[in-house]
């Protein structure tokens, strides 16, 4: 009789057991269809995904793969509006200058606010040589994202390039205070700084960057940009006189036609 009673103690728990997991599993299963699906598994974040590998390779210096990748987003349908800036993009870094243009040219019709794309068309005028037109693409991302060190860099480049030396030192100054680390960022500063006539600031720039040898030689090349042979040939002597094997600095010198007995 105890064995009776044991068996159905034993059976009566088995259903209780059984009965609570009926509504602990209906409860899991009412959770997974209330919980948002992954972003990686949706379609949206599938093409997403491909929208950042194609940055990934362009940042990496892999234009050609970036194309591929931007040919079989648009033969999928329906592609972001902003993958014509990325193939853009591409298409400068491997020179098809002209498909670059018409694709920026009419993405910037649909979306004039777009600072990205105003850059890209900066960098394209830089290739051409289209100097002014790069100051007012620059100046455009500027405008649209301030806060973007690279896109005041490469306004400060295109400044000097034109001439305009103050605004440029400027532009440079807003780019490195938005990130002070940026070594090429500096240098343009420098050089900025050297056109503008105020080569002692720019000692003060290139000597944050480099050995004193290499800021003597840097303000010397800026002076020779600016066409003051005298005065360059007078820094590259003092670079040589911080180091005397310095090798930018004895082929300058050489250019300028300089002798072993010019003073030190």
């Amino acid at each position: 009789m105890r064995s009776l009673q044991s068996f159905a103690l034993g059976l009566t728990l088995g259903i209780a057991l059984l009965g609570a997991a009926g509504p602990a599993a209906a409860r899991d299963r009412a959770r997974q269809r209330a919980e948002p699906t992954p972003a990686w598994a949706t379609a949206e974040g599938r093409e997403a995904a491909r929208l950042d590998l194609v940055i990934a390779l362009l940042e990496a210096g892999r234009p050609e793969e970036a194309l591929e990748l931007t040919a079989q987003l648009r033969r999928d349908g329906a592609p972001p509006a902003e993958l014509d800036v990325h193939q853009a993009e591409a298409l400068i870094d491997i020179g098809l200058l002209d498909d670059a243009e018409e694709l920026l040219s009419a993405y910037l019709k649909r979306n004039p606010r777009d600072a990205r794309a105003h850059n890209q068309l900066g960098i394209l005028h830089m290739e051409r040589k289209r100097v002014d037109a790069a100051v007012a693409s620059f100046s455009d991302a500027v405008r649209h994202k301030a806060d973007d060190p690279t896109y005041q860099n490469n306004l400060g480049f295109a400044l000097m390039s034109a001439g305009k030396a103050e605004p440029a030192v400027e532009a440079l100054r807003a780019s490195l205070k938005l990130d002070g680390a940026r070594a090429q960022t500096r240098n343009n500063l420098g050089f900025a700084l050297v056109a503008a006539q105020r080569e002692g600031e720019a000692l003060r720039v290139f000597r944050a960057a480099g050995s004193e040898a290499d800021a003597h030689y840097n303000v010397g090349v800026g002076l020779m940009l600016r066409g003051a042979a005298p005065e360059a040939r007078a820094q590259f002597e003092r670079a040589l006189s911080r180091d005397p094997h310095h090798p930018h600095a004895q082929a300058a010198l050489q250019r300028l036609g300089a002798t072993e007995e010019s003073p030190r």
